[in-house]
């Protein structure tokens, strides 16, 4: 089967690195320096339709909009978004490959019968990447070299076949070419230009003039030599971190810059075929220590607006302890993803359906200590038979809220806090069941507990103290 390379040209890449977080960056741009001169290295269209262009010195470039929002070009950053786009194209390959400063390579060769023709993958590529705010160009060739140097050559498009390549290449210009800068300006002085007229020269020739790696970068590009590629191997923790361009002080304005974020998280779980159940936002702020909120779900999983409805609630009741000038999201607690079979019929209940997100809710919004269950304690005594256990630390805890054993007998769903005394014997329908428990405490008891009839159709449920021979009210069937 004929390789196929698929070439991801960022070629806005350092501009995207700062404008991702913004939902407006119409005058946005991104410069370069060295000693003491600035210049454009970038800029958004808004700024390029006032006559702002790269390397225009950064002077110049204010006397045209005055009103323009300048930032460093950011080369950490951009390194960092190079990885983060190499782990999101393991949703379409296994082999992938980096080329800083702004390129990566997918084989999407294997990936045909799955995905779909080159058209479709290419498409769900750039649209993929929009959603995580880059911009980008595509090439695709059978060999790896070509796809770089049709990018670099910006000859976009798609190749197929290995027969075609010479041609489509031919007017590819030498300066485009993964050759040494020494062989380039001897290549030069030759008079030579586009890569035709290198492949014309005799080969012997070219042996005798130049080194060995220039013949074999020019049978990789033509699909003749295989390339050595070092394959990108992304972590199995989730990390993403956004610099934001300025401070932020509203909690609403954070919900843009994280919401990529946690697309970029739900594309990497859906790329390896997991769920989660959860992770952290931290916030990190210039002079203070950094901020953790942690996130939990109910049920593991990873839809995005599910996910994001429980972060908006979670924000609105956050206190920022500071402006933020740097989101980070974390997560490495996953579990393989199991499809839930669809009943036909469709006899579950909807409701139960929506009790996981409506407790989620809660959480996010009370706070994870102010939402509780009930669990179970080995005591027969009724009051001493349970207690309330926060929902989350319960669930980190794998614990289930009910413990298998012997079947109870009947239970009131309402147990009074404290037993009510009653005036007089009510109308019993069954029992007796006798609880004799708790001498080992110094809290022992000695009842005899029955179902009774207040009114037709309402049941309590009462129990004779044996020691006093008194009656008392327990619980209220529903």
């Amino acid at each position: 089967m004929t390789e196929q390379w698929l070439c991801i040209h960022l070629h806005r890449l350092s501009l995207d690195v700062v404008v991702r977080g913004l939902e407006s960056s119409e005058a946005v741009a991104v410069c370069a320096s060295r000693g003491s001169s600035r210049w454009i290295h970038d800029r958004a269209d808004g700024l390029a339709r006032q006559g702002i262009k790269p390397q225009m010195a950064l002077a110049s470039a204010y006397a045209l909009a005055p009103g323009m929002r300048v930032y460093p070009r950011q080369l950490m950053a951009e390194a960092s978004a190079l990885e983060q786009v190499a782990g999101w194209c393991y949703g379409i390959s296994s082999r992938v490959s980096l080329f800083p400063p702004d390129m990566v390579l997918a084989e999407v060769g294997a990936s045909l019968s799955l995905l779909g023709p080159l058209e479709r993958i290419a498409q769900a590529v750039r649209q993929g990447l929009k959603r995580l705010g880059y911009r980008s160009r595509l090439a695709a060739a059978p060999s790896a070299a070509a796809a770089r140097l049709m990018a670099r050559a910006g000859r976009y498009g798609r190749i197929t076949r290995l027969q075609p390549l010479p041609r489509v290449l031919s007017t590819a210009p030498i300066a485009a070419a993964e050759i040494p800068a020494r062989d380039l300006e001897s290549l030069s002085r030759m008079g030579l230009t586009t890569l035709q007229e290198l492949l014309d020269l005799p080969r012997p020739g070219l042996q005798r003039r130049f080194d060995q790696q220039l013949l074999d970068y020019l049978d990789q590009v033509l699909g003749l030599q295989p390339e050595p590629l070092r394959i990108y191997q992304p972590d199995q923790a989730f990390h993403s971190t956004l610099e934001l361009p300025c401070e932020v002080e509203n909690q609403e304005a954070l919900l843009f810059p994280i919401q990529r974020l946690l697309t970029e998280l739900c594309d990497f779980l859906v790329a390896r075929d997991l769920i989660m159940d959860r992770f952290h936002i931290v916030l990190g702020h210039s002079h203070s220590e950094h901020s953790v909120i942690p996130m939990g779900l109910l049920e593991p999983g990873r839809n995005e607006q599910r996910i994001l409805e429980l972060v908006r609630e979670r924000l609105h009741h956050f206190q920022l302890a500071a402006p933020v000038r740097e989101l980070s999201l974390k997560a490495q607690h996953f579990f393989p993803c199991q499809a839930r079979c669809q009943d036909l019929f469709e006899t579950r209940s909807r409701g139960m359906d929506q009790l996981p997100r409506l407790v989620e809710r809660l959480c996010s919004r009370l706070g994870d200590t102010s939402v509780f269950t009930l669990s179970e304690i080995e005591d027969h005594r009724p009051e001493k038979a349970w207690q309330p256990d926060i929902l989350k630390q319960r669930q980190a805890s794998g614990q289930s809220s009910s413990k298998s054993g012997s079947p109870m007998a009947s239970r009131p769903l309402w147990i009074l806090d404290q037993p009510t005394t009653l005036p007089s014997c009510p109308t019993l329908v069954s029992g007796p069941e006798r609880i004799e428990s708790g001498w080992w405490d110094g809290e022992d008891v000695c009842r005899d507990y029955y179902v009774a009839e207040c009114r037709p159709g309402e049941h309590l449920w009462v129990y004779r103290d044996r020691r006093e021979d008194r009656w008392y009210l327990q619980g209220i069937f529903s």
